[in-house]
């Protein structure tokens, strides 16, 4: 990727007129959806003469695109009443992350602009590549089971995680790929499962997912065909269970056992460690 230079970010105070609102809208690629409700408090503040002048700060990265501040400048432009702001230009495309004017944006918005575009199983998928990393291996998957110490992965991490793999990233994320694992089939899980389990052994790696997809034939007592009807079968499955049934499948696999079904893992139940490592 291009090497940033911040020595060409801009800092400047100025008037924004209706008109120059509506130009830096046609600048506004990748933000997050906008919220009508707060464009429109924010003209009604304007209206009324109550807006502070140089509160609001509008942003555009290095490309021209606009990171921060739309509903501001919808709200200008739809009121027609000019206010005072501050404008920063240059902005590293990573800024958008960290940007916050009344609702946080979501990991696959902060990918999207950061360069990534990965999709929904993007985030979800780095999360469990970074916990995996970060706690020693399937420990790390003990955190999955409590929502606040799931929290403690960040857009910021999520961004850093994608750079850090950024060369690994296209393999994981073929198109063809993604879209052969929508939800049924384990989504973000299985992307990471193929990431983890391509670690270990790629040959053996690539042949189980040909069978997962269905690209070659799986019979009756095959744990991969057991896998799938386990997905199929179980509604509402948290992640560690998902990654529970395909760690089971995987370790059936390598061993060249035979499996006719795959249960839903108990609550409290350990993950298995995966055959290989």
């Amino acid at each position: 990727m291009k090497k940033y230079n911040p020595q060409k970010i801009t800092n400047d105070v100025v008037v924004l007129t209706p008109e120059m609102a509506e130009e830096f809208l046609k600048h506004n690629q990748g933000n997050r959806r906008l919220s009508e409700k707060l464009a429109f408090h924010y003209g009604e503040v304007m209206e009324a003469g109550n807006w502070v002048d140089g509160v609001a700060e509008i942003a555009f990265d290095e490309k021209g695109r606009l990171i921060n501040g739309q509903h501001v400048c919808t709200a200008c432009f739809l009121v027609g009443t000019s206010c005072v702001v501050r404008v920063v230009r240059n902005m590293s495309p990573q800024a958008f992350v960290v940007y916050d004017t009344g609702k946080r944006r979501t990991g696959a918005q902060a990918l999207e602009l950061s360069g990534f575009k990965l999709g929904a199983f993007g985030y979800p998928f780095l999360r469990l590549v970074w916990l995996w990393q970060e706690y020693e291996a399937m420990e790390g998957f003990e955190l999955l089971r409590a929502r606040k110490k799931g929290r403690i992965f960040s857009n910021e991490k999520a961004v850093m995680m994608a750079a850090k793999m950024d060369a690994e990233l296209p393999h994981y994320f073929d198109p063809d790929f993604i879209k052969a694992v929508g939800p049924t089939k384990g989504g973000a899980v299985a992307i990471f499962c193929r990431w983890l389990f391509d670690q270990i052994n790629e040959k053996k790696c690539e042949r189980f997912f040909n069978k997962f997809l269905g690209y070659e034939g799986n019979k009756d007592n095959c744990p991969i065909r057991a896998l799938k009807n386990s997905l199929l079968n179980n509604e509402r499955l948290v992640v560690y269970e998902k990654i529970h049934l395909f760690v089971t499948a995987w370790n059936a696999f390598y061993n060249n056992e035979k499996r006719r079904v795959i249960y839903r893992p108990r609550e409290g139940s350990k993950i298995p460690a995966p055959l290989g490592l």
